[in-house]
Order: C-alpha cells, then structure tokens, then sequence
C-alpha cells in the first residue's frame, strides 16, 4: 500500500519520503474513500434537506478527517484557507496541508464547494464556472481558480460539488455547455477547459479540467457526490 511507504517518522522535521504529487493522489483516495459516510452522516438524522454549502462543507470535512487518519499520515483537512504566503483574499471552503510542528506550509490542496441546483437566484444559475456578487467581483466556483482568487502557487486544486437536483449526468453536459459557450465569446475561456469524463457516472465522480491562467495552467480536481433523497 502507498501509505506504507510514507515516512511518518519525519513529521516534525518535514522530512517527507513521498513526493507531492503522491500525498495529493492519496488526497484524492481520501475524498472518495469519504463520499460514502458523508452520505451516511446526513442520512442518520434525515439531515439532507435542511443543509447549506457551509454545513454540508463542515461534515464532509468532518468525515474525510477520519479517513485521513485511517491512511495514517501526517496530513491535516480544515476549513476555509485564509492566505498567508501570497496575500490574496479569496478564501478556499477547505485545504488539506502538512502537520509539522513550528512550520507554516503553503496548503497541499486547496477546494472550494458548490451546490448544483436546477433553480438558482437570477445570475447564479452557471456558479458552478462564473458568477457575479452583488460588488459586480467574478466569484465563480471554476472562475476563481481562472482568476487566481485560488489555487496561487499550486498545480492541482478541486471542486466539491453537492448535486441537489438532476444527477451527476446532466450537470457534467450542462456546465461543459457552459463553458464551450463561454469560449466563443470571451478570450479568457478554451473549449479544452471542459471538464473530463474518466469513470462511468455515479453517486460519487471525481472529473478533471485543465484551466488557463494568465501565467501557467492548473489542474482542478472536480469531485461530485448526489445528495438527492432518492438516493440516500
């Protein structure tokens, strides 16, 4: 097993035997290996209906903790990462970084959530790719890691996504669309920004997209989990 290569005698000086990109493939087991207790901890006491993307962010994070754990790694998961190396002010819904005594890391992983719902507010139904606040600020959820509102200084970010309405199927055509759309009207976007179907679609996907930024480009991790009551 990969973990079990993985020096956790080192953890104090951060001396780690794995390299980066190893810890975020474990990062990304971790997310699936969780999507299941996830919908189990909301199925328990029926709490689904009643859930924002705050709470529903806060109990993911709470069971991908355990999981963390269970792989037994220096890594920690918490919510909502505040800058401190580049100073910029977006501020990611959760990261993933590593426990080191008396060191600050840049984050390993930084994610940002998003509900898919079939009937958003006038000018919030594409979120998911752009979005406009109400001080007319880009605030998309795949926007933000364009823009560098996330992700500075990493190659590979992700987006939760909690599907409320429709499936997995409809919404991975529906934000592609999106975004071939934006493409023929604005420079910034490429129809090769579409996101990547690797598995058949499920409860749980994990896709990819390979985004442009004004310097380089970054991989963003795309994991989306049903939530809808029938399929609790």
């Amino acid at each position: 097993m990969i973990a079990d290569d993985f020096n956790i005698s080192n953890h104090v000086t951060g001396n780690y035997s794995l390299p980066k990109n190893k810890v975020i493939d474990l990062i990304i087991i971790s997310i699936r290996n969780t999507h299941q207790d996830f919908l189990k901890a909301i199925k328990s006491e029926n709490l689904h209906k009643n859930l924002n993307e705050n709470k529903l962010t806060q109990i993911f994070v709470e069971q991908n903790d355990i999981h963390l754990r269970f792989l037994n790694l220096p890594i920690g998961v918490n919510r909502e990462y505040s800058d401190v190396f580049y100073n910029i002010k977006g501020v990611p819904d959760f990261y993933y970084y590593y426990l080191e005594l008396g060191k600050v890391n840049d984050p390993l992983f930084v994610v940002e959530s998003k509900r898919l719902l079939s009937h958003l507010d006038k000018g919030r139904e594409k979120e998911y790719v752009i979005g406009k606040t109400k001080s007319n600020n880009p605030n998309g959820g795949i926007e933000r890691f364009k823009l560098g509102k996330h992700g500075v200084g990493l190659n590979q970010c992700g987006i939760m996504a909690f599907v409320e309405e429709e499936d997995n199927s409809i919404w991975f055509n529906k934000i592609n669309d999106w975004i071939l759309e934006l493409a023929q009207v604005d420079s910034t976007w490429n129809k090769n920004e579409i996101l990547i179907k690797n598995e058949p679609f499920s409860v749980y996907n994990h896709f990819t997209s390979t985004l442009n930024r004004k310097a380089d480009k970054i991989k963003l991790n795309h994991f989306w989990i049903e939530i809808k009551s029938d399929k609790l």
